[in-house]
């Protein structure tokens, strides 16, 4: 007898500061979704056969030119955001960059409009809602969020 089990996606959300704890964004373009908004930047998905640390260091290569080291994420912030009209169930992973190598950078300039660090006290208006308040809520303390839409 099989079952069909629950399927659910799976998102990467690097929250990047530099030495004066300012917030490393980019705004959307031309990728179908929130385009022209801020979002974090060096965000993705997890593929097949891949940990979450090694699609967020992937992406951060991919999409900033960066190199990061596993042992300099740490797992601050979880999501689970179920009813979305998509009806796609995301977990949301936000990790904590304590550092990397490499300035960060456009990579993906069809992509990636601009990149910007932010002081979390003042992040843009234009920015993905839910993402501000993961990271006000990640950088506060708090560990887990549900998100019911």
């Amino acid at each position: 007898m099989s079952k069909n089990h629950f399927k659910l996606y799976a998102a990467v959300f690097p929250i990047i500061q530099d030495q004066n704890g300012n917030i490393l964004l980019h705004r959307r373009q031309n990728t179908g979704y929130m385009d022209g908004f801020w979002d974090l930047a060096g965000t993705g998905h997890i593929d097949p056969n891949e940990t979450a640390t090694e699609a967020l260091i992937r992406e951060c290569q991919e999409e900033l030119g960066i190199e990061i080291q596993a042992e300099a994420l740490e797992l601050i912030h979880t999501v689970h955001r179920t009813g979305q009209e998509d009806d796609f169930p995301y977990i949301y992973l936000y990790f904590k960059v304590s550092d990397f190598n490499g300035k960060p950078q456009i990579m993906e300039e069809k992509k990636n409009a601009e990149l910007v660090w932010f002081a979390p006290d003042h992040l843009p208006d234009l920015m993905i809602e839910d993402r501000k308040i993961a990271i006000l809520k990640a950088l506060a303390g708090t560990i887990y969020q549900e998100w019911r839409t």
